[in-house]
């Protein structure tokens, strides 16, 4: 089943359910998809406004070009989706929780996001960029981060001995990220 360019507005799906597996250009307003399995459902060139999906799970579902904005995304393991041309944008949209372990994510962009205790483990972030987003608690180990773009990232503590860094921006102001781990005082 297989739905293209139609707008689904203020609908929640754990009432209705997902009548198609396959969304296409498709545009969701104010949604709602409490904790609902999303496996295997594909969405190409699809966005997202003002929706809450959060803990939903997403074993092998296809994010294809997707990007979401001002939409609720706590507790989501992106890393069970589908990696296939896995490309996805975030912008004013709350993260926490979620894990990209091992994902590829090259260029990725979350605008004014929050990102607390998000597991960037292992997951190749070259060239994204973090605009106004917090990473408190967030972890980021064995994280290819070279060339990425951290000037306006807060709260994050990085290793650069456990990471991937050549390149990397970062603000004056925020080097007591890449410090922390050291449990030296900077004043």
């Amino acid at each position: 089943m297989y739905i293209s360019g139609h707008t689904f507005t203020d609908i929640d799906f754990g009432t209705e359910g997902w009548a198609y597996r396959e969304y296409e250009g498709c545009r969701f307003i104010n949604c709602q998809t409490p904790g609902q399995s999303l496996a295997g459902i594909q969405f190409t060139d699809c966005v997202w406004r003002h929706c809450d999906v959060s803990n939903c799970g997403l074993q092998q579902t296809a994010l294809r070009n997707v990007h979401f904005d001002h939409c609720k995304l706590m507790g989501l393991q992106f890393d069970d989706c589908n990696p296939f041309l896995w490309s996805v944008s975030f912008a004013h949209s709350m993260l926490a929780l979620a894990s990209f372990r091992g994902m590829k994510m090259k260029k990725t962009v979350f605008n004014t996001c929050i990102l607390t205790e998000a597991d960037f483990t292992g997951t190749d972030l070259s060239g994204a960029v973090f605009l106004q987003s917090d990473l408190s608690g967030a972890v980021f180990d064995q994280t290819n981060l070279e060339g990425a773009d951290l000037r306006e990232a807060f709260h994050f503590s990085i290793s650069p001995a456990q990471n991937r860094l050549k390149k990397t921006r970062f603000a004056a102001d925020n080097l007591r990220g890449l410090l922390a781990h050291l449990d030296i005082r900077i004043e």
